[in-house]
């Protein structure tokens, strides 16, 4: 005659077994989500223009352009990612010469041909900003949206006589939609006027060029 299993011991057997399962899940999720060494990693896709990383401890994306030697850093969830729109890095024409006066006559377009979307050809007067000891010239433009509209932010530098220019583009709500005595309204405009510009200089502070 077999001997039944008491309660106590199959609550027992319960736990053990719900505790190795969870043991076995996290195990399997540190090795899909594990950054891989950045060191190790770059070694590897070395011929590789671009890269992106993550920062293990503030969670924030690490973008790297290998050709410019150029990093910054930004939450993931903080720009306009639509392909063809990511933070980036992309070539430009400029009298490099004259970056030490101030900011000369720049075009601006999109040379990876892998991205059916590319900019045009523009023309911009542009100012002068200084981030980390290194001048940038600096210009933005807007364009409308459903219930939002997007900011192109542009700061471009020089390095070995070449030019190059960072690419930002942030979604803002058209808090208009709301009521200004509505508690949406107050949320968005702080957002739009606190948040963001608060976000967005911490990024700018991470500019950097990379031996």
């Amino acid at each position: 005659m077999k001997k039944k299993i008491s309660f106590p011991m199959a609550i027992t057997i319960i736990v053990i077994c719900a505790i190795l399962s969870g043991v076995l899940i996290f195990y399997k999720t540190c090795n899909r989500c594990e950054v891989p060494d950045e060191k190790a990693f770059l070694k590897e896709n070395e011929e590789a223009e671009e890269v992106l990383l993550k920062d293990e401890v503030t969670g924030w994306n690490v973008y790297k352009n290998l050709k410019y030697g150029f990093e910054f850093r930004y939450p993931s969830d903080f720009f306009w990612e639509v392909a063809g729109f990511e933070p980036t890095i992309m070539p430009i024409e400029c009298e490099y010469a004259n970056f030490s006066e101030g900011c000369p006559y720049i075009k601006v377009k999109d040379s990876k041909t892998e991205k059916e979307q590319a900019l045009k050809w523009i023309g911009f007067e542009v100012e002068q900003v200084t981030i980390n000891d290194i001048p940038y010239c600096f210009w933005n433009f807007s364009e409308s949206g459903a219930g939002s509209y997007y900011v192109n932010y542009y700061y471009s530098t020089i390095k070995d006589k070449e030019c190059f220019v960072v690419r930002l583009v942030i979604r803002y709500s058209n808090c208009a939609k709301f009521l200004p005595e509505e508690k949406e309204y107050e949320e968005c405009e702080y957002r739009n006027n606190v948040t963001i510009p608060d976000t967005f200089n911490e990024v700018l502070s991470t500019f950097k060029f990379i031996d």
